[in-house]
C-alpha cells in the first residue's frame, strides 16, 4: 500500500514546528529526526546523522537508527 495515500485519498503532511539550523547542524537534525519518530529517543542504540554537501548550496542531512548489536 502507497503510504501517500490511504482508500485513494491523499494523507495531509504532518506540520512539524521546528526548522534546521546550520550554525547547530547535528542538533537540529536531532530534533527533527526525533520529531518524526520520537521513539528512537528512548530505544537503545544511536541516531546517526550524515551530512550530504555536494553541490554549492545543497545541504542534505539523513538520520538513521543503528540497533544494538544482539539486540534482534
Amino acid at each position: 500500500m502507497d503510504s501517500m495515500h490511504t482508500n485513494g485519498h491523499p494523507v495531509p503532511l504532518r506540520y512539524i514546528p521546528l526548522s534546521y539550523n546550520n550554525s547547530e547542524s547535528e542538533d537540529s537534525a536531532l530534533r527533527l529526526v526525533y520529531a518524526i519518530e520520537p521513539k528512537w529517543r528512548e530505544e537503545e542504540g544511536v541516531v546517526e546523522i550524515t551530512k550530504f554537501t555536494d553541490g554549492i548550496t545543497n545541504n542534505v542531512s539523513f538520520g538513521e537508527g543503528r540497533s544494538v548489536p544482539g539486540s534482534d
